[in-house]
């Protein structure tokens, strides 16, 4: 006769050998293809829905695929966060790192262990933040079906892998600035004489707003330093110097040409769309050598604009 007391033994070793093992199935939250601002920040590029049974698990970090077309300064740092919803609302950041990699790239990152609980869902959310001067048009993916997010746990897990390329991709959308001359006639100057507009610099700007923030020009020419007394810069919406709005004053030119000249000015922000004028003028002092020269060569130097 067996002995019960073996039997016993042996079916509560099997019972807790299959009770001790949790279950963890990964799916992939669907995420609509999208463009995201250069300059913002927490975009969610993947969601991980994770469902636990039998018991709870201990997860200790976790590894992913940046794929897309960005480059190494597209993205400045990514985040994690869990929630028991699909949202970053209430979400808790387990970790941050630097995402400053061209794609594709493998990140591995580890966080504080935490516990997940036996029969709940947690969702484990990706989200990333964009460069201020991200190239618009590069695109930025996690594909679950060709390299599906993986977890590192401190003991071992039956899990079953159900991700999919639903997410994505994402496209940055940046601003686009164009710069070009406006034509200003040559003439002649008299002493004294003041307002003189020596170039016109016309910013087209498409996609994002952008914010001029100052702008250096050279001027160049055989003027020495007594022939000019200050200049000046304006902003407009149209061509027509008397329209427009004076945003720095009296700069001192006390140099000989050529000389480069730098101007500060509160921020300018111009809306996606839109065109702006930016005026510089000078006047002429009153013991200006005659026959000498000043000039702004926008093919040579061009007027350098600081956003």
């Amino acid at each position: 006769m067996k002995n019960p007391y073996f039997i016993l033994i042996s079916f509560a070793i099997i019972l807790f050998s299959n009770i001790s093992k949790a279950d963890v199935t990964y799916s992939t939250v669907a995420i609509p293809a999208a463009n995201v601002n250069a300059g913002s920040g927490d975009n969610i590029v993947y969601m991980v829905k994770v469902d636990v049974t039998n018991t709870s698990v201990t997860s200790s970090s976790m590894q992913f695929i940046f794929s897309g077309t960005h480059d190494a300064n597209d993205l400045t740092v990514l985040d994690i966060y869990t929630n028991t919803t699909p949202s970053l609302t209430g979400a808790t950041n387990r970790g941050s790192a630097s995402a400053t990699f061209a794609a594709p790239h493998t990140y591995n990152i580890n966080y504080t262990d935490f516990s997940i609980p036996a029969n709940t869902t947690l969702y484990f959310i990706i989200a990333y933040d964009v460069s201020s001067g991200a190239n618009g048009g590069n695109t930025i993916q996690i594909n679950g079906l060709a390299n599906p997010v993986t977890f590192t746990y401190t003991a071992a897990q039956t899990e079953v892998n159900n991700q999919t390329n639903t997410a994505g991709p994402f496209t940055i959308f940046a601003a686009s600035v164009t710069i070009s001359t406006e034509t200003v006639a040559s003439a002649n100057v008299a002493q004294s004489a003041v307002n003189n507009v020596v170039y016109v610099a016309k910013m087209d700007v498409t996609g994002l707003s952008v914010t001029v923030a100052s702008l250096n020009f050279t001027l160049s020419g055989s003027y020495d330093n007594n022939d000019l007394s200050a200049y000046r810069v304006s902003i407009g919406t149209t061509p027509v110097f008397a329209s427009s709005t004076n945003i720095y004053n009296n700069g001192s030119m006390a140099f000989a040409g050529p000389h480069l000249f730098d101007a500060n000015f509160s921020d300018q922000t111009i809306p996606a769309g839109q065109t702006r004028y930016f005026f510089i003028y000078i006047d002429v002092s009153a013991t200006a050598t005659n026959g000498n020269t000043f000039d702004v060569d926008g093919a040579v130097n061009p007027v350098n604009f600081i956003f």
